[in-house]
């Protein structure tokens, strides 16, 4: 479970993440109240439902890594045979974090996508909640860049960006690959560090990501709902 504190237009904000029941924290309750993928619809009728794919780290390695569809298999060895070197980093920097929004922001303007909230991230980054992961060329590119977020039971991908798409075929070929096995390298490190679970970070319910969607299940994890919400809260006088 993550609570993180901030403000939008000087309105202070409550966002807490993975969060069961909001009567486990009313202590902690605000006026605004956001709950990012709980596991019920905690909200004042402002429930929204949602749907993520998690794979189950309690498993054997092998047994997560056999599950992979079989192209991305091959992929994700083919990264390893082109010296991809990845990049874990459980206690990002405030340079780290910049570096990153830097990187992310760049490939968002490309992809007509938002960018990266910097905010958030330092926010994150002060409760001990964020990771960054990188995966690097044999020649110190920068190919892929990933921010997540952990509560030490799941990690959870929150941004996941690349080099610019305007680079030769065989460059976005390898930035391909690269991208599988970072997804792999993070599933081995949240598993080397006890978490029960990695999330992608959300499935559409409506098709309206739908080549994303299938990237993501092709590592054939499990399929939930949960609720994204925003619970007013006034305490008794």
């Amino acid at each position: 479970m993550i609570h993180i504190k901030r403000r939008k237009f000087l309105i202070p904000i409550n966002e807490f993440y993975f969060y069961d029941s909001v009567l486990d924290i009313r202590p902690n309750l605000g006026l605004i109240n956001i709950f990012i993928q709980a596991k019920n619809a905690t909200g004042n009728g402002k429930n929204k439902k949602i749907s993520t794919l998690l794979i189950d780290l309690k498993q054997d390695e092998d047994k997560i890594f056999s599950n992979i569809k079989k192209k991305f298999r091959y992929d994700i060895r083919q990264a390893w045979k082109n010296n991809i070197t990845f990049n874990w980093n459980l206690k990002p920097s405030i340079q780290n974090i910049n570096e990153f929004c830097s990187f992310y922001n760049s490939f968002a303007k490309q992809a007509g996508v938002g960018k990266s909230n910097k905010i958030k991230l330092k926010i994150l980054q002060k409760e001990n909640s964020l990771i960054l992961s990188t995966a690097q060329s044999d020649d110190g590119r920068k190919l892929v860049m990933h921010a997540l977020i952990s509560d030490g039971v799941r990690v959870r991908l929150l941004y996941s960006g690349s080099l610019h798409r305007l680079v030769a075929k065989e460059d976005r070929d390898l930035i391909g690959k690269a991208n599988k096995a970072l997804h792999w390298h993070e599933i081995v490190q949240s598993k080397k560090s006890n978490a029960d679970y990695y999330d992608f970070g959300g499935i559409s319910t409506d098709d309206s990501t739908k080549n994303i969607d299938k990237f993501k299940l092709s590592f054939c994890g499990d399929r939930v709902i949960e609720f994204n919400s925003m619970f007013l809260y006034r305490r008794q006088q």
